[in-house]
C-alpha cells in the first residue's frame, strides 16, 4: 500500500463548533457537506486529516466535512425511523451490523474498496462484516472488549490473577473495584466465563438461542451473588460493599479504586485525569473467579468497530462518503484514531510493523484476553440488552432488592425463555 506523505497543514482547516458540530475543511456552508457521526474523543483525529483526504480524493475536495459526536453503541438508536436523514458515514461496533443490515441503511463496498480492505484489514474484521459476499463496512478497530485496569501501588501482578484476591485486598484497604453492573456487555463476563452461549443462529437474525438457563448459566448467577449481591456485601454504598459501578477514572484519581474492568477506550482518559498514570496504572487479563469449588476465568465479548455509510442518502454523496469511510479507515486514519483515543488498529500493517503499536501494554493486553477467554460478539436479541435483560438480577443483588439466590435463578430462568426467539 502507498502510503500518503503529504504535509498535514493546519492553515488548510477552519473548525467551527456549533450545537454540538465541528466543521472542517472550510468553513464555506453553501457547499456540498458529508456529516459524520463519531466518537467525541475521535473526533480531533481525524479532523486533522481531513486535509490529507481532499489531497488524496481531489474530486471529494469541496465537500465540508462536519462532525457530530456520537458514540458507536449509539448510531443505530439515533438513525431512528427514518435512517436517510442520518449521517452520511458513522462509526458502529460489530455488534449492530446485522441488524443495520437488515434495515438497508448499510452500503456495501464496491469491488475497488473491497480489494483494498482484503489487503490492509486482518481477516477478522473484514469477515465479521461480509454479510451475502459483501463487505458492508469499513474495519475501523480491532479492540472491542475489555480487561482489566489495576494500580499498582495496590495490588501486584500475582494478586491480578484472581478476583477472589483482588477483593480481598479491597476489603482490607477499605476500597472498591469498578464493574459497570448496569450494562450486559460487562455482566455477559461471567457467564462466558463458565461456558454461556448466547446467538443468533445466523445473519436472518431469525433464530436465537441461549444457555442462559443451563447449569453454567447458573453457576455465572451463582458468582454474581456471592461477588455482588448486598446480602453477602452489606449496603450499597457501605465500604464493605468492594465491587460497585462507579466510574473508575475518578476513582483512580482520588485513590479510592485499586481496579476496575473497560476497554482500550478507557485509557487515554485514565492518562489525562490520573496522576503518573503511565507508572502507577497497568493492565491485565480479566482475573479467574470461583463458585461451587470450580475455577473460571471471567470472559469478554470482542469485535471490531467499523466506520459505514449510508446506504439512504442521495446518491450523488454516496461515492464520497465511500471515499470518506475508506480514508477514515487507511493506515492514516487508523494511526491518527490510534494516537487520539489508543484504539487498537486493525490495519495489519500498524499491528505487525508499527513498533509503537506493537509493543503498546494496552493493546497487547486486549489480544491477550481475546487469546485466553473470549467471545465472538455477534448482534444479540433485544431482550439481551434490555433492563429486563441478564443485567437487571445482578443490579438487584447490587442494590438489595434480590434477597435470595433462588430468586435470582429464576428470574435468569425467565430471562433466557423470554429472549429465545425462533421465526424459523
Amino acid at each position: 500500500m502507498k502510503k500518503i506523505l503529504a504535509t498535514l497543514l493546519a492553515s488548510a482547516m477552519a473548525f467551527t463548533a456549533i450545537g454540538g458540530l465541528a466543521a472542517c475543511g472550510g468553513s464555506d456552508d453553501s457547499g456540498p457537506v458529508l456529516k459524520v457521526w463519531c466518537p467525541q474523543e475521535a473526533i480531533s483525529g481525524y479532523e486533522k486529516i481531513v486535509p490529507q483526504f481532499k489531497e488524496k480524493y481531489p474530486d471529494y475536495a469541496k465537500y465540508t466535512i462536519k462532525f457530530e459526536a456520537k458514540g458507536e453503541g449509539t448510531v443505530q438508536t439515533a438513525l431512528g425511523k427514518d435512517p436517510s436523514t442520518g449521517a452520511d458515514v458513522f462509526f458502529i461496533p460489530s455488534d449492530h451490523l446485522y441488524k443495520l443490515y437488515n434495515r438497508n441503511v448499510l452500503q456495501a463496498l464496491p469491488d475497488n474498496y473491497k480489494a483494498l480492505v482484503t489487503e490492509r484489514d486482518e481477516a477478522f474484521t473484514y469477515e465479521f462484516a461480509t454479510i451475502n459476499d459483501k463487505i458492508m463496512a469499513f474495519p475501523a478497530t480491532n479492540d472491542n472488549g475489555y480487561f482489566l485496569y489495576y494500580d499498582s501501588t495496590e495490588l501486584t501482578a500475582e494478586d491480578v490473577l484472581s478476583l477472589d484476591k483482588i477483593q480481598s485486598v479491597a476489603k482490607a484497604k477499605n476500597k472498591h473495584i469498578s464493574f459497570d453492573y448496569g450494562d450486559a456487555y460487562y455482566v455477559a463476563s461471567f457467564f462466558i466465563g463458565t461456558g454461556c452461549a448466547f446467538d443468533f443462529a445466523d445473519a436472518s437474525m431469525k433464530k436465537y438461542d441461549t444457555t442462559l438457563d443451563s447449569p453454567e448459566g447458573m453457576a455465572a448467577i451463582e458468582a454474581y451473588w456471592n461477588y455482588f449481591s448486598t446480602e453477602k456485601n452489606n449496603a450499597p454504598k457501605s465500604p464493605s460493599q468492594v465491587i460497585t459501578n462507579s466510574d473508575i477514572v475518578s476513582g483512580f484519581a482520588e485513590g479510592n479504586y485499586i481496579a476496575g474492568i473497560y476497554g482500550t477506550w478507557k485509557w487515554s482518559e485514565i492518562k489525562k485525569k490520573v496522576p503518573n498514570a503511565e507508572t502507577k496504572i497497568k493492565t491485565a487479563v480479566l482475573p479467574s473467579f470461583t463458585v461451587g469449588g470450580e475455577t473460571y476465568d471471567m470472559g469478554t465479548f470482542y469485535g471490531a468497530k467499523y466506520c459505514a455509510v449510508n446506504a439512504l442518502k442521495s446518491a450523488d454523496t454516496i461515492p464520497a462518503a465511500l471515499a470518506l469511510a475508506e480514508f477514515f479507515t487507511s493506515e492514516e486514519g487508523q494511526l491518527a484514531r490510534y494516537n487520539a483515543t489508543n484504539a487498537g488498529p486493525s490495519n495489519k500493517n500498524l499491528t505487525e510493523n508499527n513498533e509503537t503499536i506493537k509493543n503498546d501494554p494496552i493493546i497487547k493486553t486486549y489480544r491477550a484476553q481475546v487469546q485466553k477467554k473470549g467471545y465472538v460478539q455477534h448482534d444479540q436479541a433485544d431482550g439481551f440488552w434490555a433492563e429486563t435483560g441478564i443485567l437487571n438480577p445482578v443490579k438487584k443483588m447490587a442494590t438489595g432488592e434480590m434477597k435470595t439466590l433462588k430468586d435470582a435463578k429464576e428470574e435468569l430462568k425467565t430471562i433466557a425463555a423470554s429472549i429465545k426467539i425462533d421465526k424459523t
